[in-house]
């Protein structure tokens, strides 16, 4: 079984992958970076060990990428029979909190009121608010 996800990966950073597994049984996966090019570029190996994961459980892993690919996919993958369902599968770069550090030191007072109100699901962000 393979699941696969697109990303932008650089090297030298680390990526926090984290998501949501529930299966029949015990699991053991593979998760690796793969260059467009079939390279692995990061990869680590998450499981149960032997302890069986019947009701959803939060798995995460931490990839340090070997090789910069802009069309990297992320695979989770694994040789065990039985049935497994993931969900809420992320991957993002470990210095993603210093873009918030960014925004914070430009004072962008319309970053909390954002989301505007009458349309709840529409994201809107007015650049006069962030900046003045």
């Amino acid at each position: 079984m393979s699941l696969i996800f697109h990303q932008n990966i650089e090297k030298a950073h680390k990526y926090k992958v984290v998501f949501f597994a529930k299966a029949s049984g015990a699991v053991d996966l593979h998760v690796p970076f793969v260059g467009s090019d079939n390279t692995e570029l990061a990869s680590n190996n998450i499981g149960s060990f032997g302890h069986n994961v019947t009701e959803w459980t939060r798995m995460e892993t931490v990839l340090e990428a070997k090789a910069t690919n802009h069309n990297a996919s992320l695979q989770i993958t694994t040789s065990k029979k039985g049935v497994l369902w993931l969900d809420q599968v992320s991957a993002m770069p470990l210095d993603t909190f210093k873009i918030e550090v960014a925004l914070r030191a430009t004072n962008p007072r319309g970053i909390a009121g954002a989301l505007k109100a009458g349309n709840p699901t529409r994201f809107c962000l007015n650049y006069n608010e962030l900046v003045t």
